[in-house]
């Protein structure tokens, strides 16, 4: 699963985390001082084992919260 392209899919512009579409959206554009913002490689965000990762999301957005 790329979750780069689940957001853009899923995400409604009243959910809380739609304030980073654009920073989701730019993260492949760099600044290019002759010609502006460029994008470079699309990066994929992929997960392979969704359960791992929902328990690193958790780990990481709730580190007090003994998870297992």
């Amino acid at each position: 699963m790329d979750i780069k392209e689940f957001y853009f899919q899923n995400i409604l512009e009243e959910e809380y985390h739609y304030r980073f579409y654009d920073s989701i959206k730019n993260v492949n554009a760099i600044y290019n001082i002759f010609s502006g913002y460029e994008e470079v490689d699309d990066y994929k965000f992929e997960v392979y084992d969704t359960e791992e990762a929902i328990t690193k999301f958790r780990e990481l957005c709730q580190p007090d919260v003994n998870i297992g």
